[in-house]
């Protein structure tokens, strides 16, 4: 993926027609809190104009799938969130404005349920919200769907060396101030002791440039287990810091703060976590409510010349 500054406002070019996506079978699904769904196209809105999504239902999920990556091939959004689908084909796409479907979902009340599917005479998806108590309000709207002609792009590799649990506001607002002093670029550095210890001692750095640059260190001791991913929690209290004179820097990585900044600013209040590897782009996981439900932001590093 090739690193840039700034989020692109538009993919590919111009939108094309409206176009037929879905498969003469269609789908059928209902959304019976609808707050994530929100979140998740409200994260995605902020990155990408349209978004492919997929639906699916098997023995082991049941839902939709989205895997799409910006056209300046910097960021990947990967993004699974659980629905009641009553019936659906194989392979059943379709391809929305990010900002229509947006609107659409920020008109309805959030704790009303959302029933989505293709419409029959049209290209159009069918959005019905009502309330599921009183069941006496609906409101429906008929989305244009659209030809989707972006890369698709996998991932894959997610053996990863390090994890970071960290709280989402703090991290938010190292970025939002960073962007404030003009800054442009976050550091992430991971450092341990150069002699080997009986527990994982590590210090996670993040340093941001700008006006006034920024330090911020989090300290984690954790158990030592050999072979497994190293989990570093941030927020975690009582941590006593042992007297280490000298210092292995184990990952170091510069990453854009106008991208972090557009995935993590419509994100309530959790605890985020970061996958972090050397020569691997940044994992950010952010959950959904459900286990099986998630939005992964997968961010190429930034090069030094940007």
């Amino acid at each position: 993926m090739r690193p840039d500054d700034t989020p692109d406002s538009v993919e590919g070019g111009s939108l094309q027609k409206r176009a037929r996506t879905v498969n003469e079978e269609g789908f059928d699904l209902t959304f019976d809190n609808l707050q994530p769904l929100r979140i998740l196209v409200d994260v995605i809105q902020n990155i990408l104009q349209r978004v492919e999504v997929k639906v699916v239902k098997n023995d082991t999920f049941e839902g939709i799938h989205i895997e799409c990556i910006d056209s300046k091939h910097v960021c990947l959004i990967v993004a699974r969130l659980s629905a009641n689908v009553s019936y659906c084909s194989d392979d059943t796409t379709f391809c929305v404005d990010t900002t229509t479907f947006n609107t659409c979902l920020k008109a309805v009340q959030p704790h009303f349920s959302l029933t989505m599917k293709n419409n029959q005479n049209s290209a159009d998806i069918q959005m019905c919200a009502y309330e599921s108590i009183s069941n006496n309000y609906f409101t429906t709207f008929n989305v244009p769907t659209l030809v989707h002609d972006s890369d698709s792009v996998k991932l894959t590799d997610l053996d990863y060396e390090y994890t970071i649990e960290m709280d989402l506001n703090t991290l938010r607002n190292i970025v939002k101030n960073t962007l404030a002093l003009k800054g442009n670029k976050i550091n992430l550095t991971i450092e341990v002791p150069k002699e080997t210890m009986s527990y994982n001692y590590t210090v996670f750095t993040i340093t941001t440039d700008g006006a006034a640059t920024q330090k911020h260190q989090f300290h984690s001791v954790t158990e030592n287990r050999q072979g497994s991913t190293c989990v570093i929690r941030t927020e975690e209290g009582g941590v006593d810091i042992p007297e280490v004179e000298k210092f292995e820097k184990k990952y170091d990585g510069d990453f854009s703060a106008s991208y972090l900044s557009s995935f993590l600013k419509s994100m309530e209040r959790q605890v985020i976590s970061m996958r972090l590897s050397e020569g691997k782009p940044l994992i950010l996981n952010y959950p959904l409510g459900t286990e099986a439900s998630y939005i992964c932001f997968v961010l190429a590093s930034k090069a030094n010349d940007d």
